[in-house]
């Protein structure tokens, strides 16, 4: 299979994500807790059954970009950095779904593709860099799509902010990622961060269950049928897809790529559930905003270079 194929099947399996978490029955934050249980304990064994298998075949996924760097002790400041991106992604993930179960996955995932921008943004702030006057226009321009969408379709209101607050956790495990991602294995890191999510899960569950009073539910059978899908095909599958993929394509190609996921799902989703019966037209229009910032912002720079003179 070739990178590019396989980074496109790892995009098209994310679109399926929202999907099924539409499919699933259970509360947003019970769905995250069995889909991250699911994970952790396959990885685990998965480790112990086929680690030298995958370690002959694919080394990749067992190397570190910079060298050997051991793995932190539990209870050490290395550990905290490298778990915190894990349980930012998990509190992600609750909203993520919860922008799902109280809109629908068209407004969880149109918000969700404001992330991209929401980074050129966000990282200056963290990395001390100035934010391009640029960039913040086409913020800007995110912001005013999001807005027509919450003020046109008030039955989602909840679930746009849902959304927003997921596309801001994205950002931040980014951000957060940034500085350790080369200093461990793909196989340590999602270990990791996994476990780390789970954590952050059964933490938050208490606060969220008090809040917005939302009991802990345990899944059907067809319901456990579709989180080992979401855990295995579209969680761990795609991981491991993404990083062999990461090895052979651009970074441009792989912006690109992003973009596509959440256009890939709300096709998904009108040919699944018909939610564009349930799309007013102000839903496009906002949609178009947003993903008109977006691919200007991809596309911007590569554009410019082309442009240049030789």
């Amino acid at each position: 299979m070739s990178a590019l194929l396989g980074m496109n099947i790892a995009v098209l399996i994310w679109g399926f994500t929202g999907i099924l978490g539409r499919s699933i029955h259970v509360n947003e934050i019970s769905l995250v807790f069995w889909r991250l249980f699911i994970t952790v304990v396959s990885l685990g064994l998965g480790a112990s059954l086929f680690k030298a298998m995958l370690q002959s075949r694919y080394p990749v996924l067992f190397k570190t970009r910079t060298g050997k760097y051991p793995m932190p002790k539990v209870l050490s400041r290395q550990a905290l950095i490298l778990i915190i991106p894990g349980m930012t992604l998990g509190i992600h993930w609750i909203f993520f779904y919860g922008s799902i179960k109280y809109a629908n996955i068209s407004v969880a995932l149109t918000c969700l593709g404001s992330a991209p921008l929401l980074a050129a943004i966000i990282e200056p702030l963290f990395f001390k860099r100035r934010i391009k006057n640029s960039e913040i226009v086409l913020g800007l321009v995110v912001l005013l799509g999001i807005t027509i969408i919450y003020y046109s379709h008030l039955q989602f209101s909840k679930g746009v902010i849902y959304g927003a607050l997921a596309s801001v956790l994205t950002v931040l495990v980014s951000v957060l990622n940034k500085n350790i991602v080369a200093k461990y294995s793909p196989v340590q890191m999602i270990g990791v961060q996994m476990s780390g999510a789970l954590l952050a899960v059964c933490l938050f569950f208490p606060l969220y269950a008090s809040t917005f009073h939302t009991p802990f539910e345990f899944p059907s059978l067809q319901d456990t049928f579709y989180l080992f899908i979401l855990s295995w095909a579209c969680t761990i599958f795609t991981f491991f897809l993404w990083i062999l993929a990461l090895q052979e394509v651009s970074a441009f190609t792989t912006n690109i790529l992003l973009t596509l996921e959440p256009v890939y799902g709300i096709v998904l989703a009108f040919i699944f559930y018909k939610e564009h019966l349930e799309m007013r037209p102000h839903f496009y229009v906002g949609f178009f905003f947003i993903g008109a910032a977006v691919l200007i912002h991809t596309l911007g720079p590569k554009l410019q270079k082309m442009n240049e003179p030789n």
